[in-house]
């Protein structure tokens, strides 16, 4: 899928680990629950009760990734 294809785009990016994504259909990976064609959410409802847009899911993710990344290398020069 496209977001998990981009999280570790952005880490490959950012000299961190990556993989190739390879995607699937849903119907290549059987589980007990149904899950709908579509299940992306929409947040308009939220921002016009909140009058708040929640940022970019991109930007959040390359800042989280970078969180990690930088979080890793302390760990391993501590270790």
């Amino acid at each position: 899928g496209y977001f998990p294809r981009h999280i570790l785009d952005t880490s490959r990016v950012l000299g961190g680990p990556w993989a190739r994504v390879r995607d699937i259909a849903t119907m290549d990976y059987p589980t007990k629950a149904r899950r709908p064609a579509n299940s992306r959410l929409s947040s308009a409802k939220f921002a016009e009760a909140f009058g708040w847009n929640a940022p970019d899911w991109r930007q959040s993710t390359e800042a989280v990734v970078r969180r990690l990344l930088d979080g890793e290398t302390k760990q391993a020069s501590t270790a």
